[in-house]
């Protein structure tokens, strides 16, 4: 007679079970690990492709820049403009943001190939321009468009749209075309850049989430891109190449190299810088800076700013930098979470921040190119 077969006892199957759950957790979490560190990879290598290629679509268009007007043109409306503008980004009634914006002109060669431009100035007497924002014009009002000149307005500007309460460190990278120059709605005389929501408006998007966007500029006196800037052996971060617009004598925008409103008119001691140096911070990936945060509150005067995660700025770094809110600070040392800052640093103000307010690093991308249009004056009165 055949001894009855055996089956598993409670004890047994419950074991069973709870051994093969652990090895389903080992193996979700080697693959979830697995996955994180390939959608950190996608992502840092995304960025690096973002922030390279828009660094060097900037330096191309800088590489056409003019500083003369065509033969037999009057009035001198070649010109490069950076300088400053205020804000109150997060509509506290506080203007807490500092930001940079250029202006120039350069060559057009995108009236051979850009249908817009191709048909300009072929009706007699067209009076109207051509913009970058305008994507519904149909070919009559295309024909009505003045011709190019060969020349173009361009400029780059961040800014947000102001929000009760928001955080001001966020910004977006904007950029107008404008073509043919010196008209009534210039970059030059445009209010836009003193207000985010008409900027918005008329300009073309390029990066959100940006966090700096800057250019410094290379004058006759500077020795080093890494001296303090506007000192007297750093670049600049102000320039008028008419020496005529940016007169203040203190504040954001003292051009060192001003002269007079009479130099408005005066091509001949017209100034371009040797070189320019850009540099763009796009903010790093939620998961890597979503748990950066201040550990205790700081005051406007403190020095030191203790972060709730040690690891996240420590070693030597060609970008020691950190913002909070609209601040960047330029920190020296790290140790366990302490770091030795320079407060206000890259053109903002020093202000208090509360426990727990975000801190952001970021990606940094530099950029150093030679301008074709170098000129200086060194017989100022």
């Amino acid at each position: 007679m055949s001894r009855r077969a055996r089956g598993f006892t409670l004890i047994e199957l419950l074991t069973a079970i709870a051994i093969f759950t652990v090895l389903a957790g080992m193996l979700f979490q080697m693959l979830k690990g697995g996955l994180d560190i390939w959608r950190q990879g996608e992502g840092n290598r995304q960025a690096l492709e973002k922030g390279a290629n828009l660094l060097d679509e900037i330096a191309r268009e800088f590489r056409m820049i003019r500083a003369h007007e065509p033969p037999g043109k009057a009035a001198p409306h070649v010109r490069m403009l950076v300088d400053h503008g205020i804000f109150d980004l997060d509509a506290n009634d506080v203007d807490e943001s500092t930001l940079q914006r250029v202006r120039f002109v350069r060559s057009c060669p995108e009236e051979r190939t850009d249908n817009r431009l191709r048909s300009a100035g072929d009706r007699v007497g067209g009076t109207a321009g051509v913009s970058d924002v305008v994507t519904d014009v149909s070919e009559l009002d295309v024909r009505a468009a003045r011709a190019t000149g060969g020349m173009a307005e361009v400029a780059y500007a961040t800014a947000r749209l102001p929000e009760k309460g928001s955080d001001p460190s966020l910004l977006s990278l904007y950029r107008i075309f404008r073509t043919p120059i010196g008209r009534d709605d210039s970059l030059f005389l445009s209010p836009a850049f003193d207000d985010p929501k008409k900027l918005d408006a008329e300009a073309v998007l390029l990066a959100e989430n940006v966090l700096f966007f800057g250019v410094e500029l290379w004058s006759r006196d500077t020795r080093s891109f890494d001296d303090p800037p506007n000192s007297d052996t750093g670049p600049l971060t102000v320039w008028d190449s008419t020496r005529g617009v940016l007169l203040d004598r203190i504040g954001a925008n003292r051009f060192l190299l001003a002269k007079d409103e009479a130099s408005l008119g005066e091509a001949w001691d017209d100034v371009f810088p040797r070189r320019l140096r850009f540099t763009l911070v796009v903010d790093a990936d939620e998961d890597q800076s979503g748990e950066l945060r201040l550990a205790d509150a700081v005051t406007a005067s403190a020095n030191r700013i203790r972060i709730d995660s040690p690891r996240a700025v420590r070693g030597e770094t060609p970008f020691p930098f950190v913002k909070v809110g609209a601040e960047w600070m330029r920190w020296s040392a790290s140790d366990d979470g302490w770091l030795t800052v320079e407060r206000g640093a890259r053109g903002t103000t020093a202000m208090e921040h509360e426990a727990g307010e975000r801190v952001r690093v970021g990606r940094s991308f530099q950029r150093v190119i030679e301008l074709p249009v170098f000129r200086e004056d060194w017989n100022d009165e």
